[in-house]
Formats: structure tokens, C-alpha cells, sequence
């Protein structure tokens, strides 16, 4: 919502074209994969509807990289749409749908679960690298993922 700067009347209303999804989440946790896997760590992630409300500027200001016409005055929480809590690998785990070949590959991920390709590839790295799954070999360029075993367990 933008506002005037001197009396406060809405000039105009807009939603955001912006829409994040659970698996937008791992656009940020491919940096900290390692925390993932800490004991006694639980995330809870939250999906959320907000209003921002801005001030139009007279004179545009820098903010950053570009000229910015507005402020933002305030932020609004106007409803928690889901609320999810991870405190596990199990709980990670959660996350990936069944798969009859017992490996994952970028492709079957994402048609499996309805996302893109490059998200899914984030996904299974953050997994990796937290310790959650092990990349196998693979006869072709795809690269693949199964269920890394508990530290202690050896398979039979």
C-alpha cells in the first residue's frame, strides 16, 4: 500500500506478484546446510500474508543499488497461512515424496514433488551436505541421492 508522505492517504493498493513456497527455503539454507544437521537445532517455518505500507517520496533516495521513490513505513502481519516445525532429519526427511526407485535425481524430485529442477537440485545438495542423504554412483551425468544411513548403523 502506498501512502502520501505529508497526510497519510492511501494512494494505491497492490498485491505482490511475489509468491514463495516451502521450497523457497532452501534458496537460503544451501549457505547453511551445516546447521541442519546440529542436535538439539529445531526450525520452524512459517508461512505468512503481510501488508507494507510506504511512503511516496518527493525526491527519490539511494538506497543500495538504486533509487528508491518510496519509504517503507511499516509492516503488518495479516494472517500465518502454515506453520511447520523441524527438529529431526526424519522431519527433513518428511519432505521428500516416495520414490519406487529408492534414489533421487533432480528430475525425479521435481516432477515428483511439483517444483522446478533447479530447486529440487538445491534441496538434494542441502540434504547432502547436512548429512540427511549420499550421492551414489550413477551410469549417467544425473547426479543421485539416497537416504545417507544413521551413524552407527551398518546396512545389512
Amino acid at each position: 500500500m502506498r501512502v502520501r508522505q505529508d497526510t497519510g492517504e492511501v494512494i494505491s493498493r497492490r498485491k505482490s506478484p511475489k509468491k514463495e513456497e516451502l521450497w523457497s527455503v532452501f534458496d537460503r539454507l544451501v549457505r547453511a546446510s551445516g546447521l541442519l544437521s546440529l542436535r538439539g537445532l529445531v526450525m520452524e517455518l512459517v508461512s505468512i500474508e503481510m501488508e507494507e505500507i510506504r511512503a511516496v517520496l518527493e525526491e527519490p533516495v539511494r538506497r543500495g543499488r538504486f533509487l528508491r521513490s518510496y519509504a517503507t513505513i511499516d509492516r503488518n502481519l495479516i494472517a500465518v497461512r502454515e506453520s511447520r516445525e523441524f527438529s529431526s532429519p526424519a522431519d527433513w526427511l518428511s519432505l521428500l515424496p516416495e520414490n519406487d526407485d529408492g534414489y533421487w535425481t533432480s528430475a525425479s524430485l521435481g516432477n515428483a514433488a511439483g517444483m522446478g529442477i533447479g530447486q529440487a537440485r538445491k534441496l538434494l545438495y542441502t540434504f547432502c551436505r547436512a548429512g540427511f542423504l549420499r550421492q551414489i554412483p550413477s551410469e549417467d551425468r544425473a547426479k543421485r541421492y539416497e537416504p545417507a544411513q544413521p551413524s552407527g548403523v551398518k546396512p545389512d
